[in-house]
Parts: C-alpha cells; structure tokens; sequence
C-alpha cells in the first residue's frame, strides 16, 4: 500500500483541527477541568513563566495534546502495521482473522 502524503498531512491537520475543538470545549464545560487550567495559567503568569492571556495561553495548551495525540497515534499505527507491536490496537487484526 502506497502512502499518499499530501493527502495524510490534510487529514491529519483535519483531525488536530476537530481535536482542538473537540479539547477546548471539554475545559469550558467541566468546571473542575477550566478551574485547574485557569489556576495553572494564573501560576505561570505570576511566576513570569507566560505573558500570553488566559484564551491564548489555553488554545496553546489544547493545540500541543491535540497534536501529541495525533502523532502519538500515528506512531503506533506505524509501529503496529510494521510489526514492532503486539498486540495491535488501532489497526485490528489481520483481514484473514476479522469477522465481517
């Protein structure tokens, strides 16, 4: 199987971008989560670790999990289709041991 690059760096850029979303979302609407973020940012900035503002400092934050989980994935994807890991997880078993 031949890997079309182009066409995997715009899915996958797709997926960071539904994945931020997704990720931003989930601090606004998990009250202990944003509270942790929000003290987090304030410590930072009060230690002059951040001069960037709460939404910046957080879409920053949201952007690197997103893509850490993307290349993460990729990397195991990889691992599994060149049989460096066992057993397989995101790729499934081989097509002559799935059931249709």
């Amino acid at each position: 199987m031949t890997v079309q690059s182009a066409a995997l760096v715009a899915d996958l850029k797709a997926l960071v971008l539904r994945l931020e979303d997704d990720l931003r979302e989930r601090v606004q609407t998990q009250p202990e989560v944003l509270a942790a973020w929000q003290d987090e940012h304030r410590r930072a900035a009060a230690a002059e670790r951040t001069a960037s503002t709460w939404q910046a400092w957080r879409d920053d934050r949201v952007t690197q999990a997103a893509v850490a989980w993307v290349l993460s994935t990729v990397f195991v994807r990889f691992c599994e289709d060149n049989a460096l890991l066992r057993p397989v997880w995101i790729s499934g078993p081989p097509p002559d041991v799935r059931r249709h």
